[in-house]
């Protein structure tokens, strides 16, 4: 009979020899990207380079359909690789600080989106492993072929080049169980409020960082639970705080909702019902009306 707890040590193993056959995977993916743009500029004829650069595929978002503002938008807008064609969007989800349910609404877009068809590429800002995990298993949903959920760190990476090259390689990857043809869409978890990184005086190592070099917009997820008109104010400040950001839209978590006590958790009415029941929900109805047209509030928890 087997000592307690070989089955368990078994397990982890097996999982990090396919994760180091995954990185080894990933590396040598970026190996030849790197080859291969050396070798354009190597080339003597200028004009076929710029002709070979200006040919990679451009990534577009998905909330407003741009580049937008920001620095990072060209680095992350070309690649060298043809896998990265299948990138047809990029979403940022953060909030305005830990606990406000960023998890929690990253694996449902995830899992809406993988059940639209689209293959989900799941980032998480920061050094923060367990996040990924929910990550990984929701933009799957739930199913035996899982993406892994990349880490994205502007200080602990060392800067902005080494991110994007992380980010590249992650979207160009092709795994098991994908046929190559499906669209595939980054959704980046943030760390913490929009703003924090490393200090109280610059932005390096936050999600902010990361939003900027990927040119990416933001949604910001707020806890609505103890207010409502002041939502509307604090959306405002993350969207005026910083003019390279792009805050489009909103999530309310724990949003009051009348007559969720009387729902059965084991037989979940449908949509529709949900939908009536924040119709008439007193809060979710002033939480719209504060917000108003300053952003989309794509949903009420």
């Amino acid at each position: 009979q087997a000592a307690p707890g070989t089955s368990s040590l078994s397990r982890l193993v097996a999982e990090k020899v396919s994760l180091q056959e995954e990185n080894d995977y990933l590396a040598s993916e970026l190996a030849e990207a790197k080859l291969e743009i050396a070798q354009l500029k190597s080339s003597p004829d200028k004009e076929k380079m710029r002709e070979q650069l200006s040919k990679m595929p451009s990534m577009r978002t998905i909330v407003t359909g741009d580049d937008g503002p920001g620095e990072g938008s060209a680095s992350v807008a070309s690649s060298s690789s043809e896998g990265t064609s299948r990138l047809v969007g990029c979403l940022v989800v953060s909030g305005a600080s830990s606990g406000v349910g960023k998890t929690l609404v990253a694996s449902c877009v995830s899992l809406a989106l993988q059940r639209a068809g689209v293959v989900v590429q799941p980032f998480k800002v920061g050094p923060d492993f367990l996040d990924g995990k929910h990550l990984e298993k929701f933009s799957s949903g739930g199913g035996a072929t899982r993406r892994p959920c990349v880490n994205l760190d502007g200080w602990l990476l060392g800067g902005r080049d080494q991110c994007v090259e992380a980010f590249q390689c992650a979207a160009r990857a092709r795994y098991e169980g994908e046929t190559g043809e499906e669209p595939i869409v980054a959704l980046v978890e943030g760390c913490m409020g929009l703003y924090d990184g490393k200090d109280g005086c610059t932005e390096a190592g936050s999600t902010a960082e990361i939003a900027k070099w990927l040119g990416a917009p933001v949604i910001l997820v707020l806890d609505c639970s103890a207010m409502a008109r002041s939502a509307a104010a604090q959306l405002r400040g993350f969207q005026l705080f910083d003019e390279g950001i792009r805050v489009p839209a909103t999530i309310l978590n724990k949003v009051f909702v009348s007559g969720m006590d009387s729902v059965d958790a084991d037989h979940p009415p449908g949509a529709e019902r949900f939908a009536e029941l924040q119709r008439g929900s007193p809060h979710a109805q002033w939480l719209r009306e504060a917000i108003g047209s300053s952003a989309a509030v794509l949903g009420a928890i």
